[in-house]
């Protein structure tokens, strides 16, 4: 397959991109490349690539800035979804889309949230990103999209590698004991991209590592696998970190369509984060 990936040059799109590179003709676009929230620019661009499929890692992650830059948030993280959605109807070819755990709201506080679970975002961010969702399955009504949380890989800022850094350096850091979800590598979201894409499978899907825990358990665990001091990792509570964006304080999801259509590939977090401290 030809593949065109956007966003290549963050951290999800620079997995994908050497990913899938082994098997499939792949070009990567970022903003200096292409910019896609213009519809003009997107669809005089893609007949040049003539796609097979349209992988969209591109978004605006910066939760707090959304809440000061909305009319972007909604560009980059809506609109360029409906732009690429049409280029890749042009195109005749299949789309995939990223969406967040920041869709939900936080309330339920047990289990996880399934894909028809009633969605709720509280930010910016994620109302933006769930407005992307609505126009991909608009759109692009057979298009696959895979709701992640707590991303992280290799290049670039990441939440796993800042507390690997800061205790093996011996700094303290402060850590919220009261938010809950899954860290994800970027590595077995890219791997279950590519086996959704081959199945031929259409739909949300909840694409987490397995497990779940709190950021202060998360960091714990880096610093643990990195040889870091753990004792320099202070909890705290989300009142003593006040952020501009809410975040959900309880945001696990269950990939239960992963699960029951028996197309999971997700290892548990503890795992994946072990293979990335390690290996990458």
């Amino acid at each position: 397959m030809k593949i065109l990936i956007t966003g290549a040059n963050g951290n999800l799109g620079r997995r994908l991109m050497k990913d899938f590179s082994h098997e499939h003709e792949v070009v990567g676009v970022d903003i200096d490349r292409l910019d896609i929230t213009d519809r003009e620019a997107v669809h005089r661009f893609t007949p040049q690539i003539n796609p097979d499929a349209i992988i969209n890692a591109a978004a605006f992650t910066a939760v707090d800035k959304c809440e000061e830059e909305v009319d972007l948030a909604y560009a980059v993280n809506a609109v360029a979804v409906r732009n690429l959605c049409e280029a890749a109807n042009n195109a005749g070819a299949r789309f995939v889309h990223y969406s967040t755990d920041f869709v939900f709201d936080g309330e339920r506080m047990e289990g996880g949230y399934r894909e028809f679970d009633p969605v709720n975002p509280l930010s910016i961010y994620g109302k933006s990103k769930y407005a992307g969702e609505v126009e991909a399955t608009r759109h692009c009504p057979n298009s696959i999209i895979l709701r992640v949380a707590w991303l992280y890989g290799p290049g670039g800022w990441n939440f796993s590698d800042w507390v690997a850094e800061q205790t093996t350096q011996g700094n303290e850091i402060r850590i919220v004991t009261d938010q809950f979800g899954c860290p994800t590598w970027v590595g077995d979201v890219s791997a279950q991209t590519q086996s959704l894409l081959e199945a031929g499978a259409s739909g949300i899907y909840h694409s987490v590592n397995t497990g779940s825990c709190s950021r202060y358990d998360w960091a714990l665990e880096a610093a643990r696998i990195a040889g870091g001091d753990v004792n320099k990792i202070k909890p705290i509570t989300s009142e003593e970190f006040p952020q501009k964006a809410p975040r959900p304080k309880y945001s696990v999801l269950d990939n239960f369509y992963l699960k029951t259509q028996r197309l999971e590939r997700m290892r548990p977090w503890q795992e994946a984060l072990q293979a990335h401290l390690t290996d990458s």
